[in-house]
């Protein structure tokens, strides 16, 4: 049996950045969204509400799976749609299911809220 210490240790850790400076961590599966519940088969996600005064955001948005060197997203079929934020700006929409790897210091773009994506 793990201890929750090393547990953690084997989880990898990012931080999602909103606009306004506020961080969350992440270290495993989270589906995310206005009022998110984990879709199936990925009964396991951890929900995590982001704040969407503006309503940009689906009920439940994306997946997040989290690995050393990047983490995936994946749309699920949201309204608004999900996109990649490239270094020099350059958006590339993820289809609806579509698995697509995010480096450290990406934007991910929810709708239209920007989430910066790092590695600490």
């Amino acid at each position: 049996m793990l201890t929750p210490r090393s547990r953690a240790a084997r989880a990898p850790s990012w931080t999602l950045t909103l606009p306004d400076g506020t961080t969350f961590a992440v270290t495993g599966t989270t589906v995310i969204g206005r009022r998110p519940t984990p879709p199936a088969p990925r009964t396991d996600a951890t929900p995590l509400a982001l704040p969407d005064p503006q309503k940009m955001l689906s009920k439940t948005h994306a997946l997040i799976e989290v690995e050393a060197d990047a983490i995936w997203v994946t749309d699920l079929d949201s309204t608004n749609g999900t996109d990649i934020i490239s270094g020099d700006g350059t958006a590339s929409t993820i289809a609806p299911r579509e698995r697509c790897r995010v480096l450290s210091g990406q934007t991910v773009s929810f709708g239209e809220l920007p989430v910066r994506v790092d590695k600490p």
